[in-house]
């Protein structure tokens, strides 16, 4: 009975810790922006159905494009 209860709680510690390592992954993508052609995907096909979404080389380089010639906050 005693086993039966550690082992619960040894999976509910590591269900806990699978979560937190998928939330942090989540913030660290986000951070660094891997996700960012994922959303405009997102955007694209929820926002403008019938027009064909530029490829990932084309849409990072124009991101890139624009973050040159309207620089914001950023540390470099």
């Amino acid at each position: 009975m005693g086993e039966d209860r550690q082992t619960g709680k040894d999976v509910a510690l590591i269900d806990s810790l699978r979560r937190g390592a998928g939330a942090l992954r989540w913030y660290v993508r986000s951070v660094m922006g891997d996700n960012h052609y994922r959303r405009y995907l997102a955007h694209q096909s929820a926002h403008h159905p019938g027009v064909a979404p530029v490829s990932e080389s084309d849409y990072w380089r124009m991101r890139y494009r624009n973050q040159d010639a309207n620089p914001q906050g950023r540390c470099c």
